[in-house]
């Protein structure tokens, strides 16, 4: 092999080990595109779904007042992001109250649920 044939066969293993490092480059910098970008998409994600929990639920003791019923009850106190309808709230202040039927009676102390966004120590 003559001089001039290993000059040019070493411009050629360093325009190779040239294009080699370019690609390698590219590679990384698309890694860390992806990273950082699915990273930022989870954090908003989890923000996103944070701020949409922060609903705290709390109990109450509440008196019935004379032609209250457990419809007007289920107004004052639902939260239709929590409950799908007022039947449902109604059968959860039956259940945690132990009743029977839709009858109350004024005077009646009665636990019911409601949410917030605020939390209480």
């Amino acid at each position: 092999m003559t001089d001039r044939e290993i000059r040019a066969y070493k411009r050629k293993l360093r325009r190779k080990k040239e294009i080699r490092r370019k690609l390698m480059m590219g590679l990384m910098t698309f890694c860390l595109i992806m990273v950082c970008a699915v990273s930022y998409h989870a954090l908003h994600s989890n923000a996103s779904t944070v701020d949409e929990e922060l609903n705290f639920k709390y109990y109450t003791n509440i008196t019935v007042e004379y032609g209250e019923t457990l419809w007007d009850i289920a107004d004052k106190y639902i939260d239709y992001q929590e409950y799908k309808d007022r039947a449902a709230y109604i059968a959860e202040v039956q259940s945690i109250n132990h009743l029977n039927d839709d009858v109350i009676r004024a005077g009646q102390h009665l636990v019911v649920p409601y949410y917030s966004n605020e939390f209480v120590k």
